[in-house]
C-alpha cells in the first residue's frame, strides 16, 4: 500500500505579493517595498558612481558635439535611436532600463501613484543633497508606470 504525496503549499501572508507558482514562499507586502527602496537607492548611487567615472575619463578631452538636423531626426527609424543609445552607453542604458523596471515592480506591489511617490521621495532623500537630481532621474524614468484604473505617472 503506497501513500499518495500531497503537496503542502507555504503559509501567504495576508498582504503578501502574488508569486509565479505556489511552490515558492511570497515577501509579505512591507518587506518587498523594504527591497525595492534599497534596490531603487542602488541604482541611483551606481548612476552617480558612472557618471562621475565618464566625467573624469572626459576631462582632459574636448567636449564631443554632435549636430543633427530637424530632417534627419524625423527619418531615423526609432529602432536605431534606441540602439545608438545602447551602443554609446550600455551601463547607463542598463541602469535606466532597470530603475524604470524597479518602478513597474513597485507599482505592482502597493498599487497607487501616491505611494509610489512616498517610496521616490524617501530613497531621493537618502541623500538629501543630491535630492533634486535623484528625484529627477526617478520621476523621468517612472513615465507612463500605471494603469488606466489606478492612474499614470506622468513626468
Amino acid at each position: 500500500m503506497t501513500k499518495t504525496a500531497t503537496k503542502r503549499r507555504p503559509k501567504v501572508a495576508e498582504n503578501a505579493v502574488p508569486a509565479n507558482d505556489n511552490t515558492r514562499p511570497v515577501l509579505d507586502k512591507a518587506e518587498h517595498v523594504a527591497l525595492l527602496k534599497q534596490a531603487i537607492a542602488a541604482n541611483l548611487d551606481a548612476r552617480e558612481e558612472h557618471a562621475k567615472r565618464q566625467a573624469a575619463a572626459r576631462a582632459h578631452e574636448p567636449p564631443d558635439f554632435k549636430l543633427i538636423n530637424c530632417a534627419d531626426l524625423m527619418r531615423t527609424p526609432w529602432e536605431k535611436l534606441n540602439l545608438d543609445g545602447i551602443i554609446e552607453d550600455p551601463t547607463r542604458r542598463a541602469l535606466k532600463d532597470q530603475l524604470k523596471q524597479l518602478g513597474r515592480r513597485l507599482f505592482d506591489v502597493v498599487g497607487s501613484l501616491d505611494a509610489m511617490r512616498d517610496v521616490a521621495e524617501e530613497v531621493a532623500s537618502m541623500k538629501p543633497r543630491n535630492w533634486g537630481t535623484r528625484i529627477d532621474i526617478i520621476d523621468k524614468n517612472w513615465d507612463g508606470i500605471g494603469d488606466d484604473a489606478r492612474g499614470r505617472w506622468w513626468a
